[in-house]
């Protein structure tokens, strides 16, 4: 039997039933406590197994950006709008539907790559992000518009821990 890549739609299945579970049973203070000590620790693999190593926001952001596109969860496109200020694109993500689902119904939100990349920039950079709206925004999730062509966009401003 020929091994395969693990499927995308599979991934969006289980990260919606491992979400929503936690959501549904535990308050969500401490859903998203966990969100974001599983970033914390993820971010601690890639880091060893990457050497990521930078501490300026903007050049660690452009590697985890890579890494992302490299290990097939989306192509992402970080543009700085200032110096502790920026715009951020994905498009072709393999979670799709599990994003969309849960913030339909109101769970907690994975995200994998932006809690990655929340984690990394506290460690690296002792930056918090503080998510804007995006004038104009769309939501991402259209209809009759398949997964796969979302774009999701987010506006980020970062400050000091």
């Amino acid at each position: 039997m020929k091994m395969q890549v693990w499927n995308g739609q599979f991934a969006n299945h289980y990260m919606y039933g491992i979400w929503r579970a936690i959501s549904e049973m535990l308050p969500r203070e401490t859903g998203e406590a966990i969100l974001e000590r599983t970033s914390e620790i993820v971010f601690d693999e890639i880091q060893k197994e990457q050497g990521i190593n930078e501490t300026e926001p903007m050049a660690l952001l452009q590697r985890l950006a890579r890494y992302f596109e490299d290990m097939g969860y989306a192509e992402e496109t970080i543009e700085p709008i200032g110096p502790y200020e920026l715009k951020r694109s994905m498009t072709n993500l393999t979670l799709t539907d599990c994003p969309a689902k849960l913030g339909k119904e109101g769970h907690i939100i994975p995200g994998p790559s932006h809690h990655i990349m929340w984690a990394a920039l506290k460690k690296q950079c002792g930056l918090k992000v503080v998510p804007k709206p995006i004038p104009g925004g769309a939501s991402p999730y259209q209809e009759g518009v398949p997964p796969h062509k979302w774009v999701f966009r987010s506006h980020w401003v970062l400050e000091k821990i």
